[in-house]
């Protein structure tokens, strides 16, 4: 089952290690990989952009925390697992 994420909504997502994570939307939608030193802010860096279509980043062996920024406007929606393929799209 896919999660939802709404037009200009912004979501963090844990992900455990070996996993991976599928985003799809139908318009442009950032994706950011966050890391974090103890005492010092996080600092998220760009791994990729979903554009009409699905992307699967991974597969992340130590885990990762991973934000999707659906800044854009049009909604997005994101799977995790081992496999993550967004089956149904929603607009």
């Amino acid at each position: 089952m896919s999660n939802f994420l709404t037009g200009g909504g912004r979501v963090s997502v844990t992900l455990t290690a070996t996993q991976k994570i599928a985003v799809a939307s139908q318009g442009a939608v950032q994706v950011y990989r966050t890391s974090g030193f103890v005492n010092y802010p996080d600092a998220s860096t760009l791994i990729g952009t979903v554009i009409n279509g699905q992307t699967v980043f991974g597969t992340f062996t130590g885990g990762a925390t991973i934000i999707i920024d659906a800044g854009g406007g049009l909604s997005a929606q994101y799977e995790i697992g081992t496999d993550p393929n967004v089956k149904q799209w929603r607009t």
